[in-house]
């Protein structure tokens, strides 16, 4: 798969010296920049395993214990 990015001239200077320096193509530092990125940010379309552990705060009132209180809304949303 192949991506086009636009970066600013300092950083395109930097990769290519970087790049240059190690004896690598900027494409190459570029993966390797995404594959860790990606390694220190698993998917984010789960929930955290702390957020799927939590068991509630004891002795508190569920959340739908106050629906009850709630107002209508003034107008219909959907229209």
């Amino acid at each position: 798969m192949y991506f086009n990015i636009d970066i600013d001239d300092q950083i395109s200077h930097q990769l290519s010296t970087i790049a240059k320096n190690r004896g690598q193509s900027s494409s190459t530092l570029i993966r390797e920049a995404i594959i860790e990125w990606l390694q220190c940010h698993p998917n984010q379309s789960q929930w955290p395993s702390t957020v799927k552990a939590f068991k509630g705060i004891k002795d508190f009132p569920p959340f739908e214990s106050y629906r009850s209180e709630l107002k209508p809304p003034s107008q219909d949303p959907l229209v």
